[in-house]
């Protein structure tokens, strides 16, 4: 959930006693953290959704873009997917664009 609330860059608001918490580690991601607060013109969404559960969220970022590769069905399947992302999948890269 952390990871998400960071690519829609929604309020981090812990609603817990982080002195309570057994893994502190996912909160202290200093790299999820920037992904937040950095705001290049847009939110976090899903740009692509596959018929197996496999999902992926992406969010520009003013150099790079975040992504999450998601899947949805783990509470159902507990076999693995395949989630494959190219640049090409992320508004705004056409195919003549690069990674540059």
């Amino acid at each position: 959930e952390f990871s998400f609330w960071c690519l829609f860059s929604a309020p981090l608001v812990i609603a817990t006693d982080i002195r309570n918490l057994s893994d502190k580690q996912q909160i202290l991601n200093s790299e999820a953290i920037q992904v937040n607060q950095e705001w290049a013109g847009a939110a976090g969404d899903r740009v692509a959704s596959y018929r197996d559960g496999g999902e992926v969220w992406s969010k520009p970022l003013s150099k790079s873009w975040a992504t999450i590769l998601y899947n949805s069905n783990l509470r159902i399947r507990k076999d693995p997917i395949t989630v494959t992302l190219t640049f090409t999948d992320l508004p705004g890269w056409g195919s003549s664009q690069n990674a540059n």
